[in-house]
């Protein structure tokens, strides 16, 4: 009868100790599995952010391009009526001029009439 026990005894130990190693590598296994998925998922979804975030950048680069193109259209346009401001410019002075001198032979001939 001992011996009965003593074999059951050792049969449950046995049988213990290989439900906690077989229970062991289940749980080992369910890790790694779980940790491949998630890094999959996470490669997935950086990914997919990745696309996102390129799809932004390229069009906020597209407006800034865009932006920069009338900017310098602007420069230009203000450099035109720069231009033209002073050719206007130098009419009016010429034009002050001429009437300056008619005003002075307008008094010169004044003059000589006696008005």
């Amino acid at each position: 009868m001992w011996g009965v026990l003593i074999m059951d005894g050792i049969t449950v130990g046995l049988i213990g100790l290989v439900c906690s190693v077989v229970g062991a590598i289940l749980g080992i296994v369910a890790a790694v599995k779980t940790a491949e998925t998630t890094a999959r998922n996470t490669e997935k979804e950086l990914t997919e952010c990745t696309k996102e975030d390129t799809r932004h950048l390229t069009r906020l680069e597209t407006k800034i391009d865009y932006a920069a193109r009338g900017i310098d259209d602007i420069k230009l346009d203000n450099k035109e009526s720069s231009r033209e401001l002073n050719k206007l410019n130098e009419r009016v002075i010429r034009t002050e001029e001429s009437t300056k001198s008619a005003h002075n032979r307008i008094n010169a001939i004044e003059e000589r009439i006696g008005v």
